[in-house]
């Protein structure tokens, strides 16, 4: 095995002065994401591999399965030039519940011995019973009221999920959670320290998630009812078509056309069935406005009257073309997807991979990954 590695090691053309990052692992709901970053010498963090990989059953079976767990995350690595067994991952979303928790601190008291007091009073058993972490957001001793995200996780799950990866052949450096895989990542492409506020949208299939972030703080995370799934639903049943014929609509056609696909001697443009399927799917986005409203109050009240500068895209419905233009005219902020050039570089990986849009599903792996290989911690 020594001779193997010093064989590996020689073959290895990576500079010597730059830094590989751990693997991000995200365990997604139909799909395991695997991200590993490389910091090069000229200071840039580029992509080294990752791959994309569906499960061939539930995510639950596979987690309990060490046996079928070891053979896919062997299967994603052989996928591309990952190098090591150190990953960075988080807890599945269901098995983690992470809250603002406002809190305060009695006199011989840390902020740890406060959150740990109120959270033994919301969960069911005993707080021995439960791993928490938090982030604070308002910790100043000069705040009578402070104020924290807190991530709590059953010990025994915790423990399950560390030990299937173990059996896999895997070290788990870091247990981290998504909003702060969330905040690196988007830190990361805006490359703005300043104390400007950004809301960023994940969405998913039947539940979205909800960061803001105000410089290098993560001011809060939820998860609310909205999703792909509802939509297509709403365009499927106003056209009379499948599920399969609504997505392949708006992937098509989005809900802005492109000009130059326009047939002027057709009966029906792409303008037509872009500007009917935005007409059809605008009344369900009342939930998703009125969500970020409240965000933006809250910013407020968390900023001293700061605003959000910035909307952030990422997940499912973000790949629909004129997305970002049509939030924009709901909320009247700036609305975008992100672009990954500013971390981009050429590595194999799944062909899953096409480019900027193909990626917004793996947002919280790459932030796993960006773990160590950037200042936005």
């Amino acid at each position: 095995m020594i001779a193997l590695r010093q064989m590996i090691e020689r073959f290895d053309v990576r500079p010597q002065n730059s830094k590989l990052g751990a693997i991000g692992v995200d365990f997604a709901i139909e799909k395991m994401h695997l991200v590993q970053m490389e910091k090069i010498v000229s200071g840039d963090v580029i992509f080294r591999a990752r791959t994309s990989i569906r499960y061939p059953e539930t995510r639950e079976e596979l987690l309990n399965s060490p046996r079928e767990l070891k053979q896919l995350l062997h299967r994603a690595l052989h996928s591309g030039p990952f190098n090591g067994r150190k990953i960075v991952t988080t807890m599945p979303a269901h098995d983690v519940r992470i809250m603002p928790l406002a809190y305060q601190v009695s006199r011989g008291q840390n902020d740890a011995e406060a959150i740990l007091k109120l959270i033994a009073k919301r969960v069911p058993r005993n707080i021995e019973d439960y791993v928490i972490d938090y982030l604070p957001v308002r910790s100043s001793e000069q705040d009578e009221e402070r104020l924290a995200i807190v991530a709590v996780a059953n010990r025994d799950r915790v423990i399950a999920y560390l030990e299937s990866l173990r059996k896999a052949g895997f070290i788990v450096d870091t247990l981290d959670i998504g909003p702060s895989a969330i905040k690196r990542l988007i830190s990361a492409i805006s490359g703005d320290d300043s104390n400007e506020s950004r809301l960023v949208v994940n969405f998913g299939s039947s539940k979205s998630f909800m960061t803001l972030i105000s410089g290098r703080r993560l001011l809060f995370d939820q998860e609310f009812e909205f999703g792909e799934q509802a939509l297509l639903e709403r365009i499927s049943v106003s056209l009379d078509v499948s599920l399969e014929t609504a997505r392949d609509l708006v992937y098509k056609h989005g809900l802005v056309s492109s000009q130059e696909t326009d047939k002027q001697d057709s009966l029906v443009t792409d303008t037509d069935i872009s500007s009917t399927l935005a007409e059809i799917v605008k009344p369900k986005f009342a939930k998703l406005i009125d969500e970020i409203n409240r965000a933006l109050i809250y910013a407020a009240s968390e900023t001293r009257g700061g605003s959000v500068k910035q909307v952030y895209l990422l997940g499912s419905i973000a790949r629909w073309k004129g997305i970002d233009k049509l939030l924009h005219t709901l909320v009247n902020l700036p609305v975008t997807i992100p672009s990954y050039s500013s971390i981009s570089g050429e590595a194999g990986g799944s062909d899953d991979y096409v480019g900027d849009q193909e990626i917004l599903d793996t947002a919280v792996a790459i932030g796993l990954a960006l773990r160590g290989l950037t200042a936005h911690e």
